[in-house]
């Protein structure tokens, strides 16, 4: 998204047209919204959970009823097909009821007795909670930070990511719509908004992003010592054994590869085949990823809309240039595509060499490689510095000893990574640090506190 010193400008990347400009915070305003955050928040902390709730109640309904305009919104400002964007909304509507009950269930008095001692643990709010979001899930990660931060007590302040500034806001607006004012705000800008922002007095910052932006939001934490929860990059293997059931093991791999348009950070981003069912998987996810349909997002039965602007194209482009310059082979796929799509590229004989084999790609492409033995899967999956997620397609027993031994906070056995409710969202490694859901992640926007009595007996 383009901008100067002080407007911030929308564009889509299916057409290049601007969307809309925004008026960028200064360090000025960025100061005073962390102010006043700081006084709505006590008042705030003051209310019950369940008052908390009650507040919160009536934005599954405003979701729905808001969800073709917040779609549509998002699929011209991020470029995703439309029904991911309409799938997104409601995901994040659908799910409030249950994540209320599980945060609830979460920040409850819990009391310990050991003779004449109690022991109360008391999880209360910490303050103002710093929220910086991505722009590949603009709706879903905003949602992901805010509510356990706002149920919890805090007053939230959110940094959207510059390229989906207009979206995220239109989604923050029906939140702040049943709120106190300056419960939640939030601040227009990049980078150095951010940076600003984390500098004030703030208690916690969540973020969701690359590897290296979470590296430095982690280093100018530590001078104070402020707390973070870092979701980062990831290079998510698929395993296929000799048992998978290949046909599930293609669709899975075509889907998780290449949706929103890669830019996801649980993407597959390479692809390990026992030998014995090598060709015959190639053939088959080949002839499907060729099917896929590329274009406007809005237009009628597209699969991958375009990237999010040039420099993502290119950075993703100039890794698949380095490893073919190095001796990958292009199985399929293009460097050629127009504007800012790029069809589904798949390599074949990358090594260690290229900068593809262990860097995150986040785009449409992914490398294939053979293996003879699972130990050989399990050593070049746990070389990389990062461990997000993995899937393993096969027999659940072998698939089991597998994954017990992968280096990833995730995997999914037969099916994605995401777990059951109150199970948490987790990376290993440099993936990550810290949870998201479940009762460990939402008592991560707390201060835990314990206070012992001693009782007459």
């Amino acid at each position: 998204m383009p901008f100067d010193k002080e407007t911030l400008i929308s564009m889509n990347p299916a057409t290049e047209e601007e969307l809309g400009r925004i008026e960028v915070d200064s360090t000025e305003q960025i100061i005073e919204k962390v102010e006043r955050a700081h006084k709505a928040q006590k008042s705030w902390a003051r209310l019950s959970i369940e008052e908390r709730i009650k507040h919160l109640e009536p934005l599954e309904d405003l979701l729905m009823e808001n969800c073709e305009r917040l779609s549509e919104l998002m699929t011209k400002e991020q470029g995703k097909p439309l029904f991911m964007s309409i799938g997104e909304v409601k995901a994040c509507a659908k799910s409030l009821k249950g994540e209320f009950e599980s945060i609830e269930k979460a920040l409850q008095v819990e009391e310990k007795v050991n003779g004449s001692d109690h022991s109360k643990i008391i999880y209360d709010p910490l303050g103002v909670v710093v929220s910086i979001t991505p722009w590949n899930f603009p709706i879903l990660m905003p949602h992901w930070h805010i509510i356990p931060a706002m149920l919890a007590g805090n007053a939230v302040i959110i940094k959207p990511s510059e390229e989906t500034t207009i979206t995220a806001i239109e989604y923050l607006k029906l939140i702040q719509s049943l709120l106190p004012e300056d419960v939640l705000q939030y601040v227009v800008g990049d980078g150095r908004q951010g940076q600003e922002l984390i500098d004030q007095n703030i208690q916690l910052t969540v973020f969701t992003g690359s590897r290296d932006v979470g590296s430095k939001i982690m280093e100018q934490s530590s001078a104070q010592l402020k707390r973070v929860i870092l979701e980062l990059g990831g290079k998510d293997p698929l395993v296929v054994l000799p048992s998978a059931d290949l046909e599930a093991a293609v669709s899975f791999a075509v889907q998780n590869s290449f949706r929103n348009c890669g830019q996801v950070c649980v993407s597959t981003e390479r692809i390990l085949v026992h030998e014995k069912v090598f060709d015959e998987f190639l053939a088959a996810f080949k002839e499907r990823s060729e099917k896929l349909k590329i274009g406007n997002g809005l237009d009628k039965d597209v699969n991958l809309g375009p990237m999010i602007h040039k420099k993502q194209k290119e950075k993703v482009l100039d890794q698949v240039k380095d490893a073919v310059a190095k001796g990958a082979e292009i199985y399929f796929g293009s460097l050629d595509d127009d504007a800012n799509y790029v069809r589904p590229i798949a390599l074949l004989k990358v090594d260690e060499h290229m900068e593809i084999r262990d860097g995150e790609t986040f785009g449409p492409v992914v490398y294939i490689d053979k293996f003879k033995e699972p130990e050989e899967a399990v050593t070049s999956i746990n070389q990389s510095k990062y461990g997000l997620g993995a899937a393993i397609f096969g027999d659940e027993k072998e698939s089991m000893e597998i994954a017990r031994k992968l280096e990833t906070g995730m995997v999914g056995i037969n099916r994605g990574v995401s777990g059951v409710k109150d199970t948490p969202w987790v990376g290993a490694k440099q993936s990550g640090f810290g949870f998201h859901h479940s009762a460990q992640g939402h008592r991560q926007f707390t201060q835990t506190r314990v206070i012992t009595v001693k009782k007459e007996e």
